[in-house]
């Protein structure tokens, strides 16, 4: 009841909203009304008809043309090619019958506009006339002038009269257009009211194009030419057109006439053909789909729309018979409403009665509102609504109804004469018709195609056998039926429907659920997929669909404004006789669809649950529920679960892993909705703990991470990798050779791929893979194995981690003077060591497959050499470092600072002496010092043969403090405050220490461990006092503090403790406590639950507790309190404010290193920053020698290569950039021997290139960069090259000292021999060269050099060393004719060389 009052006042609320909306638009919409009525167009001059016929031959006219008579017979002729408008006045044109003029004339292509103003009427008494004619080309338009009263009546008054009423003349082609005003045209004879005209004995019929888009047009054919459309009794040589658009507007026809006493009547079609015309007659009527029409047509004596025919009524009825007859009508009707009474034995649509041959009408329905029925029945008979009139043979009629609401109806008369015609079909002539030579309708061919639309067919008779669509015999009725509903009212029809694959088809009673309206829009239909087109209306709630017998055919439909569909998806239609189904009836009920029971994902999978995410239900509020089967069953597993729209997960357990389900989502049906299911989901849970075993690094590896059971595939989750080296197929095999050492986790993703799986049936798990490298144990042992703690160094070439397969390591052992060296031996396997001549022994070995480890020992036993005397290289010094320093982290780390710190030299027995550390010397270094790590001073010393080094260590202590934690205070908690956690107490500490001790940012802040236990009921109830909780801070070891205790005061208030929002600005250190405020402290609304009427006052200062960097340090907050009307229900808190201190940057701009290569002198060597530290730095150096595992502190003197780095510290709030930086130191190993230099010729590089030199060592080539010792032999050879500017040396000198240069024994040059001698420690070797060939000295080789030979040869002059050397080109040692004779060559063959 409460809900029938709502829905009362919502629609009196509705209606009275709408009301006044009415009221406030009417002045507006009276305002449109006013402007959207056009004012009258005002005429450029008039004429009175009555004074005489009015041509108008001026384009751009505006006539007004009016009569001062009451009638008048004169005419109005606009001539050819005139653009003219034209106002008929109230005009009453009665033309006279001796009047051979039509009254109005439009002449070839004019252009006309008639503005009708007032009633005008014009009357033909001249067969030979019109009433208003169209000539060619010429196009007349027809509107109201504008005062809304304009009418125009014209008509004839005979029946011989032949010629249009209005319309287009004897062979022309025109176009008449209607927009508004009344125009009413009747015809009493064969020519039509409105159309083409026949009226002349000449070839060649004409043309109408008729528009109509408003207005009221009555057309009335009381003859044989019809109302609109073409004329009656043409002859066979006047073929006429008619092309009719109706877009809008009213228009009203009928063919009526008082009844004939001859017993026939022969009546053109209201919109169709005339009766009777030879010849082809065309007639086609358009109503589009935008239309807006109104037809109201009477067939009274003929056809409304088709082609024309006759009534019989008499004993002797006549059948037109014409074999020169071919008349045409195509009606294309998409829009409008059209309005058909039957009351003639022709139909509503199609072709007329009474006339054999020469009749085809095309129906083409795809829209608009039809409805056709008869009236006043009598046993004379009356035509169907669609199909073929009374006695009509061989005609053609088609109809094609492809949408549109097409109601037919033929009934009983109310006189209680049954009728005789089918609503849709042809006919029999009634079985009282007085004919009795006219026998029934045959030969004719009637085609119904229907894909779409609402048919309603219904015979209402008391005479059953007429059926509601249907034939007489000895005629043609195909109905092919695709779409639509077709609704047979009575279910008489005695053809049989077809489809278009020619299967027989049948009604099929299609029933909405739940709706039981007159007329419901149905969007679409369908029936196994097959649309049924448009424009379906179900009525009452029904569907007459047709289709095939069979079974399990899905129908669905959409009504018009309901989102959602009806359907049936099994529909079984049996056939056995009759008119329809065995069972026809089917309910469509509201079809939820698979998509509307939502979307649907697998979110994670367990080893026997499933975890499924659910959205996107669309089910009309009907419980969706969700259930687990086994898959392919209707086997249910668990209870059901009912979908939640504020939910989103749904678990379903009690699996069994590797099993498949099925998760189908469901809505059980009722009286309006359809059961709807869907499987939503194939799932299977399953176990995968996949584990991998280790891989060695570049060891072949193949390992497989599959799970046990079912198909599955395998992928690397996102942003997983494996080692380098390694890929995983989708079977999930792990293989390749890995290149990457280390401990890796990676998540592996196994999918189900079982057949049908949803997609991510996946778990992801973290796989533990470890690539170890092949580790190098080194140890140096005496012959029982046990180890050694000596200066004996054995190292290996493997990395710090190890080596990998294949790779080769190289073992080397550098005995300390103390021990001589005896074997290898490699996993229990002695091995063959090699001799160097540095007295080391090294082994090299390839890494194999199998190799866990190489753990190699050096057998060691004690040598005769001992020490005799220890002592310090350089001067003491203190050794200081602070407490938190990592060589304090133990005792063995503090002795190593020391053994890495210090240089010894031991002297032995032999006398021999050697520098190092001690424990390369095989000593160590002792202290009776207590260790601690806070710090003290240590005395160390070692000891050799009496003799003995002591050193102080000072380990400085490093002051620590705790910062003060904040009160906190916490409002009453009914449920109290059971646990440290639940107290928000902090779990740090800021911690600091004293200035200038460099202290890793990890230890600036400490944990705290509470060791006060909370009360019981701790927090339901306000405190008086606060209480104290303490803890113990987790101070570093090495830090000297007071106490670690921290205390923090907590408070619970009968208050609402508010905290502002407060946030700090980080800051660089700079020495201060101040602070600052990143944004304004404000409150947090969603705190004041005891009221809104409270605000922050006050100017807020902050300060940090400290000034030492740090992180979360507590900061003071002072200036604010709380105001306003609920401040006292609130107290404020300020304690819970931090910050950060960054430390503040110092740049090591400026400060470099250098690489640097020295040879070793038995000092030790280092490589220094350049540049000036910034105060408060420090530097320390290490040094890793290529190949150790670690670096040390003590400067390197033995050859090697070194990586030195310079480790730069500060304090606690500064940080150095660079922290580090290194450089390449190589030691060189000293040469025992002199080094081979380069020979110095004073050549270019140019001329160098015509001479070869080579040096021997003892006979043996050897190169610049050799050394070579005492005593060798050294032989210099210089030989020309084959070039043409050659060079030979003619004087050499050995460091300074001049050496005899010989000719070679054999070939072309020159030698010197050097021995070298006990105190060379340089070979500089200087040649002097000449050009061979150049005697003369003038750097050129020409016949001059050839002549001052001969001459010189001939003369026996005495000749230099340098003119000899360059002269004797044959190199035989004499300077004579030959050598000048080569030279005059030389010079004339510039190819020939010496």
């Amino acid at each position: 009841m409460e809900r029938q009052i709502s829905k009362r006042n919502y629609f009196l609320k509705t209606l009275t909203i709408l009301f006044l909306s009415i009221i406030l638009l009417l002045p507006t919409l009276m305002l449109e009304g006013s402007v959207a009525k056009a004012a009258p167009v005002e005429p450029t001059r008039s004429v009175d008809l009555s004074n005489g016929t009015v041509t108008l031959s001026t384009s751009g006219e505006v006539v007004r043309i009016y009569q001062s008579t009451e009638s008048t017979g004169n005419t109005i002729d606009i001539t050819a090619e005139t653009n003219v408008t034209i106002i008929l006045d109230n005009l009453n044109m009665i033309q006279p019958a001796s009047g051979t003029a039509s009254s109005v004339r439009i002449g070839d292509n004019a252009r006309v506009t008639v503005l009708l103003k007032g009633k005008n009427k014009i009357v033909q008494n001249n067969k030979d006339t019109s009433a208003m004619y169209l000539r060619n080309g010429a196009n007349a338009t027809i509107e109201d002038y504008g005062n809304e009263d304009g009418s125009l009546e014209l008509s004839n008054s005979g029946t011989a009269f032949d010629h249009v009423v209005l319309g287009a003349s004897a062979q022309s082609k025109a176009s008449l257009t209607i927009n508004s005003g009344s125009v009413k045209a009747i015809t009493k004879g064969n020519g039509s009211a409105i159309g083409a005209t026949a009226g002349n004995g000449s070839p060649g019929g004409s043309t109408l194009d008729l528009t109509i888009n408003g207005g009221t047009v009555e057309a009335i054919t009381e003859g044989l030419g019809a109302a609109i459309g073409t004329p009656g009794d043409a002859p066979e040589n006047q073929g006429n057109t008619v092309n009719v658009t109706i877009n809008g507007g009213k228009v009203i026809g009928s063919n009526s006439t008082k009844e004939n006493d001859s017993g026939y009547t022969r009546r053109g079609a209201v919109i169709g053909t005339g009766f009777g015309a030879s010849g082809k007659q065309s007639v086609t009527l358009n109503i589009p789909e935008t239309s807006t029409a109104e037809l109201d047509l009477d067939g009274e004596w003929s056809t409304a729309i088709g082609t024309a025919g006759s009534w019989n009524e008499g004993t002797e009825g006549v059948l037109l018979e014409k074999s020169d007859m071919d008349h045409h009508v195509v009606a294309n009707i998409a829009g409008g409403n059209t309005k058909i009474d039957v009351r003639s034995q022709s139909p509503g649509i199609g072709a007329g009665a009474g006339v054999k041959g020469g009749q085809k009408v095309e129906a083409n329905i795809s829209g608009g509102n039809i409805s056709i029925a008869n009236l006043n029945v009598s046993v004379k008979g009356r035509g169907p609504g669609i199909g073929v009139g009374l006695f009509s043979q061989d005609a053609v009629v088609d109809c094609n109804i492809s949408g549109g609401n097409v109601n037919l109806l033929s009934r009983d008369g109310v006189e209680g004469v049954t009728i005789n015609a089918p609503a849709m079909g042809i006919a029999a002539k009634h079985k009282e018709h007085p004919s009795k030579n006219l026998a029934d309708a045959s030969g004719n061919t009637f085609n119904l195609n229907v894909t779409g639309g609402t048919i309603n067919a219904e015979t209402r008779s008391t005479n059953t056998s007429i059926p509601d669509i249907g034939t007489i015999a000895n005629n043609t009725f195909n109905v092919k039926v695709d779409g639509g509903s077709l609704n047979a009212v009575n279910q008489r029809m005695n053809v049989t429907a077809k489809n278009s694959e020619g299967q027989s088809v049948y009604p099929a009673t299609v029933n909405f659920a739940g709706i039981t309206e007159e007329k419901t829009a149905v969007e679409n239909a369908s029936v196994s997929g097959k649309d049924y087109g448009k424009d379906l209306v179900a009525q009452s709630g029904k569907l007459y669909l047709w289709t095939t017998p069979g079974e399990n055919k899905a129908i669905t439909a959409s009504v018009n404004g309901d989102s959602r569909a009806y359907a049936n998806p099994a529909v079984n239609l049996t056939y056995n006789n009759g008119f329809t189904f065995t069972e026809p009836n089917v309910t469509l009920k509201k079809a939820i669809t698979p998509e509307e029971l939502g979307s649907f994902s697998i979110k994670n999978v367990g080893d026997n649950s499933v975890t499924i995410q659910a959205g996107g239900v669309n089910s009309d509020d009907l419980p969706v529920l969700l259930q687990a089967y086994e898959h392919g069953t209707t086997k249910a597993v668990d209870e059901a679960q009912t979908y939640d729209a504020a939910k989103t997960d749904y678990t379903f357990s009690g699996l069994t892993k590797g099993k498949l389900y099925d998760i189908q989502a469901k809505v059980n049906g009722n009286e309006t909705y359809n059961t709807a299911k869907k499987v939503a989901l194939v799932i299977k849970p399953f176990e995968y703990a996949p584990s991998l075993p280790n891989a060695k690094l570049k060891g072949a590896y193949e390992a497989s991470v599959a799970a046990e059971g079912g198909s599955f595939t395998y992928a690397l989750a996102e942003g997983a990798v494996l080692p380098e080296g390694l890929s995983m197929n989708d079977k999930g095999v792990i293989s390749g050779t890995p290149t990457q050492a280390g401990d890796f986790n990676v998540n592996i993703t196994a999918t189900a791929a079982d057949e049908g799986i949803s997609a991510n049936n996946s778990r992801t798990a973290a796989v533990a893979i470890k690539v170890e490298p092949i580790k190098a144990v080194l140890s140096v042992v005496d012959q029982a194995g046990q180890p050694l703690s000596c200066g004996c160094e054995l190292t290996s070439t493997a990395a710090k981690g190890g080596a990998a397969v294949g790779d080769t390591v190289l073992f080397t052992l550098t005995p300390c003077p103390l021990h001589d060296f005896v074997k290898f031996n490699l996993n229990g396997n002695d091995v063959q060591a090699v001799p160097g001549s540095n007295g080391k022994f090294t082994y090299s070995y390839i890494v194999k497959a199998g190799d866990t480890e190489m753990d190699m020992k050096a057998f060691m036993t004690e040598s005769e050499k001992r020490i005799t005397k220890i002592e310090r290289v350089s001067e003491e010094k203190e050794l200081a470092i602070y407490a938190n320093d990592e060589k304090n982290e133990s005792l063995a780390q503090l002795k190593a600072f020391v053994n890495n710190s210090i240089t010894l030299k031991a002297t032995y027995n032999d006398s021999t002496e050697k520098t190092g550390k001690a424990s390369e010397l095989g000593l160590g270094w002792a202290t009776n010092s207590t260790y601690s790590p806070k710090g003290g001073t240590y005395e160390y010393s070692v000891s050799a043969d009496n003799t003995y080094v002591k050193q102080t260590v000072v380990v400085n202590t490093v002051t620590a403090e705790l910062s003060t934690l904040n009160d906190v205070i916490r409002s009453v908690n009914e449920a109290g405050y059971p646990n440290i956690a639940s107290l928000g107490l902090p779990e740090t500490v800021a911690c600091t220490y004293q200035a200038g001790v460099p202290v890793n940012s990890a230890d600036r802040e400490v944990a705290i461990d509470w060791t006060t236990a909370v009360p019981e009921n701790f927090g339901k109830t306000a405190t008086e006092t606060p209480f104290v909780f303490e803890g113990n801070a987790a101070v570093p070891a090495w830090a000297t503090i007071e106490s670690t205790v921290v205390s923090a005061n907590v408070s619970i208030s009968d208050q609402v403790v508010l905290a502002p929002v407060v946030t700090i600005k980080d800051k660089i250190y700079d020495g201060t406590k101040t602070a600052d405020f990143a944004d304004t402290p404000a409150l947090d609304p969603d705190d004041l639950t005891k009221g809104a009427e409270v605000q922050l006052s006050g100017i807020p200062k902050a300060e940090f507790i400290l000034a030492n960097a740090g992180k979360n340090i507590p900061v003071k907050i002072s200036g604010l309190s709380l105001v306003g009307a609920d401040a006292d229900k609130y107290i404020l808190d300020l304690s819970q404010a931090t910050g950060n201190i960054t430390p503040a940057p110092i740049s090591l701009a400026g400060i470099t290193m250098e690489n640097k290569t020295v040879t070793e002198d038995g000092n030790p060597q280092t490589i220094e920053i350049k540049g000036s530290l910034p105060e408060g730095v420090s530097v320390s150096y290490t040094y890793q020698r290529e190949g150790a595992s670690e670096a040390v502190e003590l400067p390197p003197s033995v050859p090697g290569t070194y990586t030195v780095t310079a480790t730069f510290k500060t304090d606690a709030n500064h940080v150095v950039d660079p922290e580090t930086m290194s450089a390449k130191l190589v030691i060189e190993e000293k040469s025992t021997g002199v080094v081979v230099e380069e020979i110095t010729t004073g050549l270019t590089e140019e001329q160098a290139a015509g001479m070869n030199a080579t040096v021997l060592k003892n006979g043996e080539a050897v190169q610049a960069g050799d050394t070579v010792a005492a005593g060798d032999k050294l032989t210099y050879q210089f030989a020309p090259a084959a070039v043409r500017e050659a060079y030979v040396p003619y004087a050499f000198t050995m460091n300074g000292e001049t050496v005899e240069v010989t000719k070679l024994a054999e070939g072309k040059g020159y030698s010197a021999e050097y021995t070298v001698k006990e105190g060379d420690t340089a070979l500089k070797a200087d040649a002097k060269c000449v050009l061979l060939g150049n005697f003369s000295g003038d750097d050129k080789i020409n016949i001059i050099d050839a002549q001052k030979i001969a001459q010189a040869a001939a003369a026996g002059e005495a000749i230099e060393d340098m003119q000899k050397t360059a002269g004797d080109v044959n190199f035989d040692g004499k300077i004579n004719i030959i050598d000048a004779q080569k030279i005059a060559q030389y010079a004339a063959d510039t190819s020939s060389v010496f």
